[in-house]
């Protein structure tokens, strides 16, 4: 993918492109298909990153299904209703408490299943532990 912006000529460009990319072959390998399947899960996992820095936060991440899925739709509004800022659950619950200063949710659609992620940043000081723990 080529991503051309600005102001410039059209034709230019597209000569310049075809020179430049042009001349690169194209593979002859195929690409395997993706068959990996993640293990299935059986309990909860955490880590914890220490370093310096004074930015603290709190993640919490659940497996959600590929992109294509029909469930896309309603994880997407449930990211909207828990994460928007400041209308959103977690933000009443955690910012307007002052267990942290933003908060946060993605649903990471892929291909492939990915995860929705849900966070919290907590104010440089404060104990993460009431914000990951409400």
């Amino acid at each position: 993918m080529l991503i051309i912006a600005g102001h410039f000529e059209a034709g230019r460009a597209l000569q310049l492109v075809a020179d430049t990319f042009g001349r690169i072959p194209r593979p002859k390998r195929t690409l395997p298909p993706l068959w990996t399947v993640e293990p299935t899960q059986d309990g909860e996992h955490g880590v914890t990153v220490r370093r310096k820095g004074d930015t603290q936060i709190v993640l919490i991440g659940y497996h959600i299904p590929a992109g294509r899925s029909t469930d896309t739709v309603a994880l997407s509004a449930a990211a909207d209703i828990l994460g928007q800022t400041p209308n959103g659950r977690l933000h009443h619950e955690l910012v307007e408490s002052g267990l942290a200063a933003q908060v946060f949710a993605d649903p990471m659609f892929q291909h492939d299943p990915g995860a929705m992620v849900f966070g919290a940043i907590v104010k440089p000081g404060d104990s993460i532990e009431p914000a990951r723990d409400r």
